[in-house]
């Protein structure tokens, strides 16, 4: 992960630096005003939030989860005490396992013999389910969850098209996927449904593409890495390795076949080809053809972009298409994946998360499935330069009808300088978060004071917005290396108003993950959204579209790109609930209990 700077490096830099300092775009003096944490906030509500409230609230112990990240580094008599998979795990899922209405949490957690040997370590994977009271309640054991492989990510989609989300993990060793059973608890059909995919795998992305109905997974692998392999710092200290380390390995495509199984079409539909480290991943559709394409993250290697060919094989145009090295023509340690319309011009773009040294990269969608590197106009460059970031998520946070971003930050090497004065064996990792605002032309800047969210020190992974008190706003998830998760409660401004569509099949069973939704608002503002599960590196959620919509209290209609290309016109409504669209019906429904 770690490479000198080169010269065409060090041009970005400055290039970037001349945005943040200089701006390189003209604007007017109100858009370079940096946001507040508690911008724009009305007088409060019956949910407490006021003119002064923050915009994130950190409420982990309200929830009454308690789980806390194992990690077989922290062991002390551990031989090298610089287990490569610790430096990289740390997963999670938000979702409705239970159909009751309400979210529920899935944690992956480290295994490792010299750990899971001691008693005071529970290496299992984690399943909280919300109780009435709003709180968080451990029912693992209950529900047949809790794997005790090396897990390192998840991601939740309805792969038997029965109306509840299953769940697939990924793991240092065998991937486990897990049948829900409509009433709570889950079943591991890993082996009958021909999921067999032993290799270090990261990321997964569930999406239809060969649109026969059915959801296929895609699987990022990292590198072939064995314990023997042990790595070092400049100062002769074992250290973590680096992805250069270990040969990388081939990512992972199964088609879904219908009858709970599943065939592996890794080399038929050309995925096998290629051999990098692959880490964050997302699907949809990127040159706006109807059919979903795939995005990968790779450490340190070259990012694909395989685009369908819509007969069952994908084709490599990464390179070709911009997306493949940042602007200064280099392969970087790509972790995790933000996609979204930041700019609002109905293209969804990308944002790739990076190594201390590097900046994070926003590829801007300029059409048809062509990209640029506008890290330096967007400003997103210069704060990321000291920070190793993974997690990463597109999201409107105040529900200003802007896209807001947050990246989960930890570093994978031994800081020069250490951030946080603890003495523990993860002081040396431990990083900041980051949190931009949108100010509504694609520029984004970090709010001053910095929200909650940034000011925690943690080696932070996976990012999840999810509505976890379903009150319309995105609330956010971090989980952390050999501690405890964190969770934000967002506290958006009382004035702004906000749109949930849930798109779902013809059959009106799952979610039509892979589709295009877009909403217009005040006449003619559009927003454009995928229908695809939240989550970029090792994270996972439910693919309900989340929309803010400024000060408009309703929407004038809804237009649908159903997978295959097919597109729907819906008719407006009011704001501040959830709704649901059917392929084919050209009707909206609000569900009963929906908020709002």
């Amino acid at each position: 992960m770690a490479r000198a700077l080169t010269l065409a490096r060090i041009v970005l830099l400055v290039v970037v630096a001349c945005a943040v300092l200089a701006g390189c775009r003209k604007s007017d003096s109100s858009k370079e005003t940096q946001p507040t944490d508690s911008q724009s906030k009305p007088s409060s509500d019956a949910n407490g939030v006021s003119d002064k409230a923050p915009l994130f609230s950190d409420i982990t112990k309200a929830t009454g989860i308690d789980f806390v990240h194992a990690a077989a580094s922290t062991v002390r008599d551990h031989p090298t005490k610089h287990y490569y998979p610790d430096i990289m795990a740390g997963g999670v899922c938000a979702f409705d396992a239970d159909n009751d209405g309400w979210i529920d949490l899935y944690f992956t957690n480290g295994s490792h013999p010299d750990l899971c040997a001691t008693s005071q370590y529970d290496c299992r994977d984690r399943f909280y389910r919300r109780n009435a009271a709003g709180s968080f309640v451990d029912e693992t054991d209950a529900s047949g969850l809790g794997h005790t492989g090396y897990s390192m990510g998840c991601a939740v989609a309805d792969i038997d098209n029965d109306g509840d989300l299953d769940l697939y993990v990924t793991a240092y060793g065998q991937d486990v996927l897990y049948r829900n059973d409509g009433d709570g608890t889950f079943t591991d059909i890993t082996k009958s449904s021909g999921v067999d995919n032993a290799e270090w795998s990261a990321s997964v992305s569930f999406l239809d593409y060969d649109v026969d109905g059915w959801l296929d997974v895609y699987v990022t692998n990292y590198v072939d890495y064995t314990e023997a392999v042990t790595c070092r710092d400049a100062a002769g200290r074992f250290d973590f390795c680096g992805p250069k380390s270990s040969p990388g390995v081939a990512d992972v495509l199964y088609r879904n076949k219908g009858d709970g199984t599943f065939e592996d079409k890794s080399i038929a539909a050309r995925i096998a080809a290629v051999s990098y480290a692959g880490l964050g991943v997302v699907s949809g559709d990127l040159d706006g053809d109807g059919w979903p394409d795939i995005y990968v993250a790779n450490d340190a290697d070259p990012n694909l972009l395989w685009i369908n060919q819509k007969d069952g094989t994908f084709v490599e145009e990464a390179l070709m298409r911009g997306a493949a090295y940042n602007a200064g023509g280099e392969a970087e340690a790509g972790m995790g994946i933000a996609h979204g319309d930041p700019d609002n011009d109905t293209r969804i773009d990308l944002f790739v998360t990076h190594l201390i040294g590097e900046t994070n990269t926003f590829y801007r969608n300029i059409g048809n499935g062509d990209f640029d590197d506008e890290t330096a106009i967007t400003r997103l460059g210069v704060a990321s330069l000291d920070l190793t970031g993974f997690g990463t998520a597109m999201f409107d946070a105040d529900l200003d009808g802007h896209a807001d971003l947050a990246v989960a930050n930890g570093a994978v090497k031994r800081r020069a300088t250490p951030l946080d004065n603890r003495t523990d064996f993860w002081s040396d990792y431990a990083e900041p978060n980051l949190f931009f605002h949108n100010l509504g032309d694609a520029r984004f800047a970090q709010p001053t004071p910095p929200t909650s969210l940034s000011q925690s020190l943690g080696t932070s992974r996976s990012l999840l917005p999810v509505d976890i008190d379903r009150d319309g706003d995105l609330d956010v998830i971090i989980t952390n290396i050999d501690h405890p998760p964190h969770v934000y409660q967002t506290n958006a401004p009382n004035g702004n108003h906000w749109l949930a569509v849930r798109a779902v099949t013809a059959d009106g069973m799952r979610d039509a993950i892979g589709a295009t939704v877009e909403v217009v608002f005040n006449q003619s503002e559009r927003r454009t959204s995928w229908v695809a599960p939240p989550g970029g590196y090792q994270s996972g959620g439910e693919s309900v579209v989340h929309f803010g919509l400024g000060s408009a209290a309703d929407f004038q209609s809804l237009e649908v790109i159903w997978p295959g290309g097919q597109r729907e016109r819906f008719g407006g409504g009011k704001a501040n609930r959830t709704i649901n669209v059917q392929q084919g019906t050209g009707t909206i429904v609000v569900p009963a209990g929906s908020p709002g």
